[in-house]
Order: structure tokens, then sequence, then C-alpha cells
């Protein structure tokens, strides 16, 4: 879980050869980079369709940028529609050739095709919709695939059409029998019980670690519709829904559906507020034909996690009318998170006239107002959604027509543009260090509290309590102090930190400490010996984690801070993982001795030994070009400063701890190349 939104940079070296030497480099200031403009799909004739519609993107944890949108082989809605994605190993600059995700075999009608990736397993999740008969259905079919390589392949489809279908008749029968919630008061029953169901095409997202009421839970706004063809656009019965997974993508359901209410909400996207409450902002769908004048937004809200919604009402946030399209958002920095306490989210639609003058909103205070505004793309922009890569460069998808029945058919680009530009200067996004624990279960935390009633009496409790999360929490509240902008990262992510049971906003809980684990299983992974109250927490049965060289691949990480051997004090394989490690990756390595050990611990005298054979294999991997720094935890921390069990640190060896690891990532400039 990130402390801000995802961005990394690592130490300039010239910065870091100029501190060794005493030197003082000038600081000047450099124009923001002006925004780079690249073709994604601009011949339609390359898949054999007409025209691009409705583009989603993705950057996945990897780094890899993946851009999905209709390929549509005749102008219309409901026409003959494929739906194909390219993948970008660069950046977004250049792009593999198309992968058909469904292909039309007759007039299937494929669309609203929206991505989706669950950040503790890595899996990437395609959304969509069938029209059979293409528009005059009045209902689809619904399906997801996932992929677990980044979009290269993807499974065979699943289809949930019954459990969005069932959502809404219950929802038309409670109306009818007057047991729908006050929201619905006055609604008629009419316009329910519908049967076409499209995900997006905002994008979706999950929810954060810190929602109060479903952490991590994986949510999809959708746009449902009773009758597309009816002639009173705004009696078609347009409404939103949010579809939601809460056990990692394995099912889904229907949280909540929101009311209909005066105004018809069309094409949703959404957002998760600082204080636990979802937003809709939706594309509004006047009573006067299509595009005949510049529409509205409206917003809905739910403090529930989804369940139940306000009825919508105009948005007052200053965004102005335009030409009706579907609009990209995104946050970019949490205030909960964010180690100078900002909140950013982002806004993108076209000023017009019509679909043109592709513009980009920026807000501080949660889409309350609007405080920056800038023309990005000045000509055609229709649909539009927006991500933001690893170094904090901004990316927008959008379509480059003018519209669906337009003689100037969409094509899709893609821009790459930064914070500074948009905000010219005055704000950047502050440089993330993505950080892994990595190890034992010094790395995770000692268990200090236990039960003390029940059927656990006695037993260690896993979840949060005062002193859990061990050295990473005084670490986080170390580089936080300095105004350093971290993301820890690992497979694990259920010892956190808290008071009174409740998780410490603070603290970020991932990591990759593994109980148990000596230096040979940290390479291969497998079962970690687990809690049971943690594993009931996560509703699993077993938490196992895969090999080094896949959690390296998945995570990314800029540093990590090794510390292993305590289970078996193996040299010889310590040594082969950090080989592997250097490998694996260009991560600056911290590599600790190990803390003193005392009785009762066995084998407690084999310390000492351990710790002096590892100054060799750091000289080894340096000389070969690795970045690897020794850092002597054995010489901070004293057996005083050990538990009763004479191996695990207690507070004032975990604050040494802690010391010892900021005082190394300062020295080697990572405090200072991160403001």
């Amino acid at each position: 879980m990130p402390n801000i939104a995802p961005s990394r940079r690592l130490p300039n070296p010239i910065i870091l050869l100029a501190a060794c030497l005493g030197l003082a480099l000038p600081v000047r200031a450099l124009p923001p980079t002006l925004p780079e403009i690249i073709p994604v799909w601009e011949n339609p004739a390359e898949d054999g369709v007409l025209y691009y519609h409705i583009p989603q993107l993705l950057v996945a944890q990897s780094g890899v940028l993946l851009a999905l949108v209709e390929a549509r082989h005749s102008h219309g809605d409901g026409v003959k529609v494929d739906l194909v994605l390219r993948r970008s190993m660069d950046g977004g600059r250049t792009w593999s050739k198309s992968i058909f995700v469904e292909r039309a075999q007759g007039v299937e009608n494929y669309v609203l095709p929206v991505l989706l990736q669950e950040r503790r397993t890595g899996k990437i999740f395609i959304h969509y919709a069938l029209r059979d008969a293409g528009i005059e259905d009045k209902s689809t079919d619904n399906f997801f695939r996932c992929s677990s390589d980044d979009g290269l392949t993807w499974s065979d489809r699943v289809d949930i059409t019954a459990t969005l279908a069932i959502a809404d008749m219950s929802l038309k029968k409670a109306i009818s029998e007057g047991r729908a919630g006050p929201e619905f008061a006055g609604e008629s029953s009419d316009l329910y019980g519908r049967g076409l169901f499209f995900t997006g095409p905002g994008r979706p997202i999950q929810l954060s670690a810190l929602h109060p009421t479903h952490p991590h839970r994986l949510a999809i706004p959708m746009l449902v519709i009773k009758d597309r063809n009816f002639p009173q656009r705004n009696q078609r019965g347009y409404g939103n829904a949010l579809l939601v997974s809460d056990d990692a993508g394995s099912s889904w359901q229907v949280a909540g559906i929101t009311p209909l209410g005066d105004i018809a909400a069309s094409e949703p996207s959404l957002l998760e507020l600082a204080d636990g409450r979802l937003l809709l902002n939706t594309r509004e769908t006047p009573g006067r034909p299509f595009l005949a004048a510049p529409a509205g937004r409206t917003i809905g809200l739910s403090s529930d996690g989804g369940a139940t919604w306000s009825r919508p009402v105009a948005d007052d946030s200053g965004i102005p009318a335009y030409s009706e399209t579907h609009s990209g958002l995104l946050r970019l920095s949490d205030p909960r998170t964010d180690p100078a306490g900002v909140s950013r989210i982002l806004y993108s639609f076209p000023a017009g006239p019509r679909r043109t003058h592709g513009t980009v909103l920026l807000s501080y205070d949660e889409h309350k107002s609007w405080s920056a505004r800038k023309l990005l793309v000045p000509g055609e922009f229709g649909y539009s959604n927006i991500d933001v890569l690893s170094d904090g460069t901004l990316v927008l998808l959008h379509e480059n027509g003018l519209g669906t029945s337009s003689k100037i058919p969409s094509r899709i680009n893609l821009v790459r543009f930064s914070l500074e530009w948009l905000t010219d200067g005055r704000d950047r996004l502050p440089a993330t260090l993505r950080i892994m624990p990595l190890g034992d279960s010094i790395t995770r935390g000692t268990y200090f509290a236990r039960y003390q009633d029940g059927p656990r009496r006695g037993q260690a409790i896993g979840l949060p309590n005062p002193e859990g999360g061990g050295w990473r929490k005084l670490l986080q509240d170390r580089l936080r102090s300095a105004g350093v902008a971290y993301d820890f990262v690992g497979e694990l992510d259920y010892h956190a930190y808290g008071q009174a049971g409740k998780v410490d906003q603070t603290f970020d809980p991932d990591h990759h400490g593994l109980a148990g684990f000596g230096n040979l299983k940290l390479m291969t992974g497998g079962n970690v010996p687990t809690l049971p109250d943690v594993l009931q927490n996560q509703g699993v049965s077993e938490i196992i984690v895969p090999d080094l060289p896949t959690v390296l691949r998945k995570h990314q990480p800029d540093v990590i801070l090794l510390m292993s051997g305590t289970n078996g004090f193996d040299a010889a394989a310590r040594d082969e993982l950090i080989r592997q490690i250097g490998a694996r990756t260009a991560a600056h390595l911290f590599v600790a001795t190990l803390p003193p050990q005392r009785p009762p611990r066995a084998g407690w005298e084999q310390v000492d030994s351990y710790n002096a054979s590892l100054a060799g294999i750091v000289a080894t991997q340096c000389a070969a070009g690795h970045r690897v720094t020794l850092v002597d935890l054995n010489k901070a921390v004293s057996p005083d400063d050990l538990m009763p069990d004479g191996v695990h640190p207690g507070p004032d060896g975990l604050r040494k701890i802690a010391d010892a690891w900021s005082q190394a990532l300062q020295e080697n400039g990572y405090f200072e190349t991160q403001k």
C-alpha cells in the first residue's frame, strides 16, 4: 500500500558522487516537459475494422501498460464489435500488435470492456458485455476473464449475467412492495428489472487498505438500462450499479444499485473519497436529442462501500457543461497517506465545441472544486481514461475522432504528460521509494498481544495491536518525518500496526517477512506459518507465497532491506540468495548482519560466525557492479534489547533496527532524492 500515489525515481548517481566528494551542485529549475502524443491504434485496416472506441488503460504493477478498446466494424453503437488489447513495455512509447480478447463471428456486439488489477495477487481482470443482436437487444450477457501474465494470455470467460439480472429484479420487487430504502421513495418499479448491464466505461478501482468497511474491495461502476430504444432518453431507465468482489476476484456480486432520481445518470466514473465514501461522477442523459446541447454531470454518494446510494444530483464542483462523453477520473494522491496530506484528483473531458479540445482538471479538495485547468489535446477528443506510471508520468488514452457517426471515426492516442506541466511548475508528485522488507519473523514483527479469554486464550494475536508491525512501523515513522514518500511492497500485508484493534492509517503493512523461513525457503517460497485469527481474517486456510524471482518481478522494488538467517544460519544459502537478488533486479540491496542472540535460543552461538562471512559476498557483489550495502545491525542491537525468547528484539531493539535502516538509507542519498 503506497504512502502516496505511485511514482518512483532512483537516486541520481551524479548527486551521490557529488555528496561523496563534498561538492555542492547548483540548483536549476527546468521547465516542465511538454506533453507527448503517441498513436496506439491508427490503422484500423490492420485489425480488419473501421474504427476504435471506448479506450481503457491500466498501468500494471510490473510497469506494463495495457490499452483495451472496442474495435468496431461499422458506424454506430449496435454494430459488429471485437475487443482488442495492446501492451507497452516502455511507458507507452511503443506498442505490441493487437491481441483479440473477443472476435465477433457474426453480428456480436462486444462492448464496454474495463481493466482492473488486484494489487495483492497481481491478477488482471477484463469485464465486458455482449449483445447478440446488437442495439435492439434488451438484455446483455456479461463476462469476465483474468490474466496472470500482464495481459499476454487470458483465461476462459466466466458468465456473471445471472448475478446482475437477479439483483435488479430483486430491487424491482422491493420497490413495488414498498420495501426499498427511502432513497427509492416515489420511484416507479416499471423502470427496474432491467436487462442491459454495461461495465464502466469509467475505470474500476480497488478500495484502499484504509477503507473503513471494505478494504481491498474490487469495485466496478456500471451503467444499467431498461430500454435503449425508448424515444425519450431520460425515460429509458438509465442508472448505475456497483459490481464488487471481496475475495480477490474469485466471485462477483452487486453491492448496490443507485436510485434513478430526477436526473438520468448514464456512464459512470468511480472515486474513493478520503473519508471512505464512494463517489459516482456520471454522464447526464437529458431528455433532449443526443448532442443537441452541452450536458452536465451527476453525482451519487455511498457511505457503506456501495450498498446504498444517494439519489443522483447535479454536480456543483465547477465542471463545465460539455458534449456528452465519458470522462476520465483518477485519484493521484490520497491525503490519508500523502506525506504532506495532499489530495490530488484528475478529471479529463472534451471542453468543446462538441468532442474536441481535450482538457484536464486538477482538484486539491476531494472533487469539491478544481484548482487547475489546462488544454491537453487541441483537436478531436472523445472518451478518455487516465493512469500514472511508476516514475510519476501521467498517461491518458483517448479517442481522436468526433464520435460514432462522424465522418472522422476515432483512432486511439496516448498522451504522456506531467503534474508539473499541468500546474505550470507549481506542483509535482514526490518520488516514491518502493521498499521491500525481506526476511523472517523479525521482519514480519513479533506478536506481543495474546488472547485473554475465549477458545484461543493464551494464543498470540496476529491482527492489529499497538506493538505490531515491528521495526517496519518505526522506520515508516522516520521516513514520513523526513518527508520521504514510500511504498512498502511484498506478498504479505496481514500483520498491521494499530490501536484498539484499528489499523493506524499511516502504516503501510506490505512486507515479505516470512516467519520460520530460512534463506533457502526465502528463495523457493511456500506455505507461511500463520496464526489462526489472521487466516480467518483473510478468509483463507493457508498463505502460500511464490518464489523470490516471481516476487521481485511482481513488486519491482527500488530498495530491498534483507535480514535473514535466524532460522538455520545457512551462510551458503544466504550468499546464493544475495546473488539471486543481484541477478533478478536492479534494486539497491541493503543486507544486514543478524542482531545478537542469547539463551534460551538454540544455536545462539552461531550468530558471530554467520555475520563474519557476510562481508565477503557483499564485496564480491559490489565488485560485479551490483548495488549492495552492508548494515551492521549486530552492532546496533544489544542482547539486553531482546525478548525473553533470546532472538526477537523487544521495543528498544526494534527502535534501534529502525534507526540503523534509516541511517543507511539516508547515507545512500535516498532521503534527499525523494524530496
